[in-house]
């Protein structure tokens, strides 16, 4: 499970994006920000998890990514929803450890009930941060829209 998780954000982050501004002009550009926010289900063999990305361009160049998991336990793993939260905790944070622009919170809610948020604030990443964690990024709006829909993320 725990490599489950790892490999979705990981691969949210392959396909969200940032690219240069090649625009040498000395215009001062007035801010655009936008937000892209796609949800899915990503439900396992036994337990319900559903995902909201939100990802917020400025001048589409991506800015930062929020993503919020919600996991809902059976009845039958209720018990062990202290060793969940210890994990997903313990899976995240050492994912992250190295990335101070990145911050990762895993609440739980209920007795059946385990929230996970993860905040990256992309646009004051450095070049080695954004290198070790092995993004790679495009910054365009509808591109990353397209490529979220087509991993099966339902966009807005």
């Amino acid at each position: 499970m725990k490599k489950y998780f790892s490999l979705l954000i990981i691969s949210l982050l392959f396909i969200t994006g940032c690219s240069s501004d090649n625009n040498n002009n000395n215009e001062t550009k007035r801010l655009e920000e936008k937000t892209l926010t796609c949800t899915k289900n990503l439900d396992s063999k036994d337990i319900p998890m559903f995902q909201t990305a939100s990802i917020t361009f400025a001048n589409n160049l991506v800015k930062s990514l929020n993503t919020n998991i919600s996991v809902t336990l059976p009845d039958n793993y209720k018990s062990l929803i202290d060793t969940y939260v210890k994990t997903f905790e313990k899976t995240y944070n050492d994912q992250y450890k190295d990335n101070s622009n990145v911050s990762v919170t895993v609440t739980k809610e209920s007795d059946s009930k385990i929230s996970i948020d993860i905040a990256i604030d992309y646009q004051n990443m450095s070049e080695e941060e954004k290198k070790k964690l092995d993004f790679n990024v495009n910054g365009d709006y509808n591109l990353n829209k397209k490529q979220l829909e087509k991993s099966g993320y339902l966009c807005q």
